[in-house]
């Protein structure tokens, strides 16, 4: 413990200001709380963005990636129905081709 004659008393004004700087102290605390505490709620808003986001991307993605299966599927119906036509194409040249011989040899027997 201090002696009293050792400590020098302290004067209004000393009073005041180790006062004010107190109420300083106490205030900026109080601001550093409530900033901590925001920046906590940011940071926690900017995860549920995030997620949201991340959640929204993969849905996109399976939409888009449905999108490309159907595409694919139809792409896959279209050409084999061209190598069909082609098929039938091909045998109807044929035929008419040989009927028209065939008409040319009734025609030379004439």
């Amino acid at each position: 413990m201090k002696i009293v004659a050792e400590s020098p008393v302290r004067s209004e004004k000393d009073e005041k200001i180790i006062s004010n700087l107190r109420r300083k102290v106490y205030d900026y605390r109080a601001d550093l709380t409530k900033a901590e505490e925001e920046l906590a709620k940011a940071r926690e808003k900017l995860v549920k963005v995030a997620e949201e986001r991340t959640r929204f991307a993969h849905q996109l993605k399976k939409k888009y990636d449905r999108g490309v299966t159907i595409l694919r599927e139809k792409l896959t119906t279209l050409e084999n129905e061209m190598v069909q036509q082609t098929k039938d194409l091909k045998t109807e040249t044929e035929h008419c081709y040989a009927m028209i011989y065939q008409l040319e040899k009734s025609m030379q027997k004439l």
